[in-house]
């Protein structure tokens, strides 16, 4: 009876420690590190690829960010009267597009990785 009892106990110390394991690794995948930046110092790869991507438009804001441990820089931009996020490789390439509504919901147009 003793061996069945630390046998439920091992397994009630194992699901506890899996479960806060679990929450911990969640929270570190979901973290974001922002930065906001200045729009002159965004690195020229970047910016020439947020120019092809958006060849009319006027960025009015920059952000470095490492996002699930992928860092990237989310460039706001303005064309048509859209407000659009652009998120960008520091090497340039387009990882996604999306309209930004100022909600939590955004649409996305476009998703490179």
């Amino acid at each position: 009876m003793g061996a069945l009892r630390a046998c439920y106990a091992l397994v009630a110390l194992l699901a506890l420690g899996g479960t806060i394991l679990g929450s911990h690794l969640v929270s570190v995948l979901t973290a974001d590190n922002v930065k906001q930046i200045d729009t002159s110092s965004i690195p020229a790869a970047v910016l020439a690829a947020v120019t092809a991507e958006k060849p009319n438009g006027v960025i009015t804001g920059a952000e470095f960010e490492n996002e699930a441990g992928v860092d990237m820089y989310e460039i706001t931009v303005t064309e048509g009267g859209v407000k659009y996020e652009i998120d960008v490789s520091p090497t340039g390439e387009i990882l996604d597009v999306a309209i930004d509504d100022d909600s939590d919901d955004e649409i996305m147009l476009k998703v490179g990785w």
